[in-house]
């Protein structure tokens, strides 16, 4: 029998989490009770309490297999073969070890099978052990991801993420343990201890070893006890070292750029390495702050530091993507960085990353973006970060298929990252490639159950694929006992969840305390919430949210995401009864092409002026919009044209009937 039970994958999630199995002994009384301890400890729901290698399991196997064939012995009972319930018993233990060994790790935690790119090498590089005060993490960690950017430039190599390896910081897994976890065939691992911590002139002693995942042998080590001067030509020697004895030949330019120093000015060195630490935790305002702050004074002490000026640039503009360009003159701060980044350097990756970066999500001058991006990819092939940003700009260009190769080989490289996943499965989703976008999101969910994203876009999959509005309450519900729900209520206000399923929107709404409100009331959450009470013909609470929206949208300016504000600001206008004011400016948006510039935005344009035209009486035009977003990816369906209320004003019109019957062009890859 299962130990956890549902009749899917999220109540399993949930019964996994919070519920216990029932004991051997309770479903059949010949088992012994040390077994029943034995595979007690194998669903045991702290990893740490978990038998932490195969190997383990086999050594309590194997002595209760002793104990039992000592009482037979004693108790003289003669007989050619052991006691058959609990040879069978025993066995089912080993199976359900091996099971989850073989089957439940490559589905969740390993790479997705395939074959791997001819003479590519896997590695992992776990995050250095720091052997100096905590407060010098900062250093070890930004050591370790310097040495695994040189790997990441050398092309015979597969190097796994930082953002799937630091889950291993402090791990007592076995290397073949994590070596299965990732998908890799070897580990690159160490220590980092400097004589004065803090001190940019002092000593750093750092001991790297590279080990066979298969065997764990040793394939080399070795000591650099050097001033911190020193630092960058020992991370080009590490790099070196670790291809040599993977018998990886080195292009001369990538022997090049190995010799890179980026600066002779250890006490700016020390102010970038805080900044990635920063960089890393950016998606809070307080830590995308302190990453400018932590750039900004590395490029006073060294004004030539080139990587650093690079990303404070990325780093300003991430201000702007992020906080809508609440920040007065961020967006110039980037250009102003991101010059003096190309005037020390024109063709450093840094610069061309960060170029990317500002084309993309300061300006969303896509092609432009990518023409920086493409050239970084060829001389760093394993960069996760450039192979996920070029997959975006790829889908916003409407190159659909390119972005999901991307994105594949990154979660490959990245197989312990909800994001990346996740991002694979809502690609799919887009595509309409429903099957494989369920097992990413599967995945997804697995690796981080508490994250609403996933699970939100696992019910959209069943409204889309099966127009299964049963199915998908029922996953929402689930949801909601597992995922934040302040996260769910953020994410469910798209797609038209609030009107296909108001009752399990509201009962989300229910768990969320009036400060979590404070973190979730954005402008479409608002409009969620005047979707949900227009649907439970409550009108008078939808009216109250319609006219607040047009207070918030006319004091939000980003040229970036205008288009979204303003038909936001038609469809309140629309839901106030304004109706004029609404179409004009649905017209307008149309008028300017939103597909051509952004075909990922796009769909979503679309689809608010099709509500907005629908809900004005202009049913003709509605259905235009319609047709285009059937025949492109989108998150629009026939099944879904069946089952939102939204529509209901069309069901009689025969174009619309033609379309929810999928005899229109379809886009179904």
């Amino acid at each position: 029998r299962l130990p956890f039970k549902g009749d899917h994958e999220q109540a399993v999630v949930y019964s996994v989490m919070n519920e216990e199995p029932q004991p051997l002994t309770g479903l059949r009384s010949d088992v012994p009770m040390e077994l029943e301890r034995i595979v007690n400890k194998c669903l045991e729901k702290e990893p740490s309490r978990r038998y932490q290698g195969v190997d383990d399991l086999l050594v309590d196997l194997k002595k209760l297999r002793g104990n039992l064939d000592a009482s037979i012995e004693t108790s003289a009972v003669k007989t050619t073969s052991r006691p058959k319930g609990w040879l069978f018993a025993a066995a089912a233990a080993v199976l359900l070890a091996a099971v989850f060994f073989a089957v439940v790790y490559p589905r969740y935690f390993g790479s997705e099978p395939g074959s791997p790119e001819q003479g590519i090498k896997k590695v992992a590089v776990l995050f250095f052990e720091n052997l100096g005060p905590p407060d010098d993490e900062y250093f070890a960690d930004g050591i370790t991801d310097a040495i695994t950017a040189r790997l990441i430039s050398i092309h015979g190599l597969g190097v796994i993420s930082r953002q799937s390896t630091i889950q291993y910081k402090g791990s007592t897994k076995s290397i073949r343990e994590i070596g299965a976890e990732l998908g890799v065939s070897y580990i690159l691992e160490g220590t980092i201890q400097r004589e004065r911590p803090g001190d940019p002139t002092s000593r750093v002693r750092i001991i790297p070893q590279l080990i066979s995942v298969s065997d764990d042998i040793h394939l080399w080590a070795d000591t650099y006890d050097e001033d911190m001067t020193e630092v960058f030509r020992v991370q080009s020697a590490i790099a070196e070292r670790v291809a040599q004895a993977l018998d990886v030949t080195l292009l001369e330019s990538e022997r090049e750029a190995l010799k890179v120093v980026p600066t002779d000015n250890m006490e700016a060195y020390e102010y970038y390495l805080r900044g990635g630490e920063c960089y890393d935790k950016r998606y809070t305002p307080e830590f995308s702050r302190m990453a400018v702050q932590m750039y900004k004074k590395a490029t006073e002490l060294d004004p030539k530091f080139t990587k650093a000026w690079a990303r404070l640039s990325q780093a300003y503009i991430w201000e702007f993507y992020s906080q809508y360009n609440a920040i007065p003159g961020v967006k110039e701060a980037a250009k102003t960085a991101l010059d003096r980044a190309y005037e020390l350097d024109p063709v450093s990756p840094a610069v061309r990353v960060a170029l990317g970066y500002y084309h993309y999500y300061g300006a969303h001058e896509f092609k432009r973006a990518l023409e920086y991006l493409e050239i970084v990819r060829n001389s760093r092939p394993n960069d996760v970060e450039v192979l996920n940003t070029i997959a975006w700009i790829n889908r916003r260009l409407g190159k659909w298929d390119e972005a999901a190769t991307l994105l594949e080989k990154s979660a490959d490289l990245n197989p312990r990252h909800t994001t990346s996943i996740m991002e694979l499965g809502i690609t799919y989703v887009t595509m309409r490639q429903y099957d494989k976008a369920e097992r990413f999101l599967d995945r997804a969910i697995f690796l981080s159950p508490r994250e609403p994203n996933a699970h939100v876009f696992k019910v959209l999959l069943y409204l889309l694929r099966d127009g299964d509005v049963e199915r998908a309450k029922e996953t929402l519900t689930q949801a909601s006992k597992v995922a934040k729900p302040a996260g769910l209520g953020l994410e469910l206000h798209g797609f038209g969840l609030p009107r296909i399923m108001p009752e399990t929107y509201a009962g989300i709404l229910d768990q969320i305390s009036p400060e979590e409100y404070g973190v979730v009331d954005t402008t479409l959450f608002y409009l969620g919430l005047a979707e949900m009470y227009t649907q439970l013909d409550l009108a008078e609470r939808a009216r109250e949210y319609w006219k607040k929206l047009p207070v918030r949208l006319k004091s939000a300016k980003n040229p970036i995401f205008q288009y979204d504000l303003e038909l936001c600001l038609g469809l309140a206008y629309a839901g106030m009864g304004r109706k004029e004011e609404a179409i004009r400016i649905a017209r307008d948006v149309l008028e300017n092409d939103p597909m051509s510039m952004d075909t990922f935005l796009g769909t979503f344009r679309l689809e608010m002026a099709a509500l907005i035209f629908v809900r004005t009486g202009l049913y003709e035009e509605a259905i235009d919009q319609l047709e285009v977003l059937l025949s492109v990816p989108s998150e629009t369906s026939p099944a879904l044209l069946r089952i939102d209320p939204a529509w209901d004003p069309l069901r009689g019109h025969p174009r619309f009937q033609k379309l929810v019957e999928g005899g229109h062009k379809y886009y179904l890859d």
